[in-house]
């Protein structure tokens, strides 16, 4: 329809207000497509009265900013559109991070802005951190084109995700790991001193949780000879543990640096409330941090779901002594809730207990119903009838 094609409906159709019948039906997808497309750049304008800014279309996507007992679904659906509104917000989940425009004062908005309101701002902060350094800032690739976009289409800019310089500092620390990766050691001690957290890496960075004592013998484990927990029996699987125990390990400490990080960016923001200075700078500052704190939420995120990765690995090498185990046991086991002092969890335990005693209890209903012969049952016969001679009357004296 004509309403569509302006940026006011565009940022509108995203909102619990969309008034056209035509773009609520739309897909999530194409709906920020035209968010992007539909939303002028800084250095244009639409002939448009009264714009809707993307900021504020993606207010929908904030989570954790309303008042107690405020139900986001309310103000979004009704039954006939639930399943469309659900798929929404878990697509934005990734995004739970307030916005924050420019002239706000920092004391008043979140430290973590939003990731898509922030990508309107990254090109403009990576220049400026990259000229301090003399390092180009490289173009992204153009989106291809759309034959079926039509003309129209084709002539809108959309909002590309920005692509940051190497910074040689950076990229040195990468590549240092690759020449000789026998000879990596976990935690990275250079920087032990600065990455201990309290109540989280400052008694040490943890590795795997270990495989529960109880469920040693059943894994098939023996002890090892430095310490007590319990390793697999195969020496491969010995050496995919340990290795998951050293990722496991730098996993932990990348995530303390990360918390530091944030914590010393959003200082930063505070200080320069304090600083006499033009607001130009301020505002630069500001969103320098604001990006800065976005990225440690990026290595928090993606250092916690190394570390559990590594869990589900070790997990997997300890099931591979249970191959007869029931699919849904297995992936239960697999994929289940982690905690941190035991490999499996407490929950597990009974679970195996009572598989245990259903798979007892089949076999001896089976043993009743057809019983096996002495070559296959491993016993004597004389054994067997003596067992069996419970089920019947003792025989008559002679």
């Amino acid at each position: 329809c004509e309403v569509c094609l302006g940026a006011h409906h565009a940022g509108l159709a995203l909102t619990p207000q969309a008034s056209c019948p035509f773009c609520a039906a739309l897909p999530v997808a194409e709906k920020i497509r035209r968010v992007e497309y539909f939303t002028p750049a800084a250095d244009e304008e639409f002939p448009v009265a009264d714009s809707y800014p993307l900021d504020k279309a993606l207010d929908f996507f904030d989570a954790g900013q309303e008042p107690a007992g405020f139900n986001r679904l309310d103000d979004v659906t009704d039954s006939e559109n639930y399943d469309e509104a659900a798929s929404l917000l878990d697509i934005t989940e990734v995004d739970e991070l307030r916005p924050a425009g420019p002239s706000a004062p920092v004391a008043s908005r979140s430290s973590l802005p939003a990731v898509r309101a922030l990508l309107q701002e990254l090109p403009a902060i990576i220049s400026a951190a990259a000229a301090h350094k003399g390092l180009a800032v490289p173009e992204p690739a153009p989106p291809e084109a759309d034959d079926l976009a039509g003309i129209f289409g084709a002539t809108q800019t959309r909002c590309l995700d920005p692509i940051w310089p190497r910074f040689p500092a950076a990229m040195s620390c990468w590549s240092a790991a690759f020449s000789e990766p026998a000879k990596l050691k976990a935690p990275v001690s250079t920087y032990a001193p600065i990455t201990k957290v309290e109540g989280f890496s400052d008694q040490g960075w943890p590795s795997v949780p270990p495989l529960e004592p109880d469920l040693a013998s059943l894994f098939g484990a023996k002890n090892h000879l430095a310490g007590p927990r319990a390793v697999p029996a195969s020496k491969h699987d010995q050496l995919l543990t340990r290795l998951t125990d050293r990722a496991h390990q730098c996993a932990f400490q990348t995530g303390a640096a990360g918390n530091n990080i944030a914590l010393l960016a959003f200082g930063v923001s505070k200080m320069v409330e304090e600083l006499y200075s033009p607001v130009e700078s301020k505002t630069i500052i500001t969103k320098t941090a604001d990006a800065i704190l976005n990225l440690c939420a990026a290595v928090l995120t993606g250092s916690a779901r190394i570390a559990a990765w590594q869990t589900l690995i070790q997990r997997a090498l300890w099931l591979k002594a249970l191959p007869s185990i029931p699919e849904h046991l297995h992936r239960e086991m697999l994929e289940g809730p982690i905690t941190s002092d035991v490999l499996f969890g407490p929950h597990l335990r009974s679970v195996i207990e009572r598989a245990q005693k259903t798979a007892e209890l089949s076999a001896t209903v089976r043993d009743l119903v057809h019983p096996r012969s002495a070559s296959h049952s491993g016993r004597s016969s004389r054994g067997w009838d003596e067992w069996r001679g419970i089920f019947r009357s003792p025989a008559a004296p002679p």
